[in-house]
């Protein structure tokens, strides 16, 4: 059964969607960098540090992403 959206649940989903999206860009512009780097670089000590940095940050999107939508499921309009 769903539980009704009020504007206290529409806020802060639209709270979790704002930091959904700078985690992305985030992501986004370190994974730029990243890829702007050599290849040598990028299989060092440092590129593999970034390596597991970028792929955490993927998995802190991916679970604020799904966060999201179980919220937006168990809330009706």
């Amino acid at each position: 059964m769903s539980l009704k959206k009020t504007k206290q649940v529409e806020k802060l989903m639209s709270q979790l969607e704002d930091i959904k999206t700078a985690f992305e860009e985030i992501r986004d512009s370190r994974q730029e960098n990243y890829d702007n780097k050599s290849e040598k670089w990028q299989e060092g000590d440092k590129g593999n540090e970034e390596s597991e940095n970028l792929s955490s940050l993927d998995d802190i999107c991916n679970a604020l992403d799904s966060a999201f939508q179980e919220i937006d499921n168990l809330f009706e309009e």
